[in-house]
């Protein structure tokens, strides 16, 4: 939608608005509107990515005090 402004000047003076002045999800027929080019992705998340980071998850679980929750302290030797 236009700005208050260009409403108001459109108005005063007589004229319309044209349909460029409006995105085109507010046009009847969006099948005249603009073609937006698709997002890009910017960073891919893929399964190999997440299976390497589980298997270095569970790596660092299978140490004492490793893992997520751990406390990552040395076990005292007495």
């Amino acid at each position: 939608m236009p700005c208050a402004h260009q409403i108001h000047a459109a108005v005063i003076n007589g004229r319309g608005l044209l349909p460029t002045q409006f995105h085109s999800h507010w046009w009847i027929d969006r099948s005249r509107g603009p073609i937006a080019p698709p997002a890009r992705v910017l960073e891919s998340d893929t399964i190999a990515d997440r299976r390497a980071q589980r298997r270095a998850d569970r790596r660092l679980q299978r140490q004492r005090g490793g893992g997520r929750w751990g406390t990552c302290r040395t076990p005292s030797l007495f």
